[in-house]
């Protein structure tokens, strides 16, 4: 890929990322639905995996916006080459849930986009889910239960193979 190619990917990138947020923080669904493939996979690190546009937008209004108000999501640090994208992220959010009404719930992490033709066919993300769950007040054996859940997930993964065995 030449120069000028590499910063043309680039730029789509960092464009995109900024749909992407921008759709999140307006409860756009429609918008945010419309960045993916039709068979897209949005694996949202706190609510699961959603697959399809469908899912993917109603899973805003459903989920995100039940949950939290006022979102904030800056992403930087923007790398792609086109079909395999990073950034990392800052992101914060008024919680809704009365465990932690009004409580402004922050956090940091990065975002994996793996995408085609400009579209993302699969976002994933890693963030600081203790510190959220602790801004949460989020306790004792819950807290334990959601770090089983994120304890499976990661050895259920089969990239790992090499790492789980002798």
């Amino acid at each position: 890929m030449g120069v000028d190619a590499g910063a043309k990917v680039q730029q789509h990138f960092e464009q995109l990322a900024v749909q992407f947020t921008d759709a999140v923080c307006a409860n756009n669904g429609s918008a945010l639905a419309a960045l993916f493939d039709p068979q897209g996979v949005y694996d949202d690190a706190f609510y699961g995996e959603f697959v399809g546009r469908e899912a993917i937008g109603n899973m805003l209004a459903d989920l995100w916006y039940r949950d939290g108000c006022d979102f904030r999501w800056q992403m930087y640090d923007c790398l792609s080459n086109g079909s395999l994208a990073y950034a990392r992220y800052r992101f914060s959010y008024t919680s809704l849930h009365p465990r932690a009404k009004g409580e402004r719930i922050v956090t940091e992490g990065s975002a994996q986009f793996k995408l085609r033709e400009g579209k993302v066919m699969q976002y994933r993300e890693h963030w600081e889910g203790t510190a959220i769950l602790s801004m949460l007040k989020v306790g004792g054996e819950q807290m334990v239960s959601v770090a089983r859940k994120q304890a499976q997930r990661l050895l259920a993964d089969p990239g790992l193979a090499d790492h789980l065995g002798p």
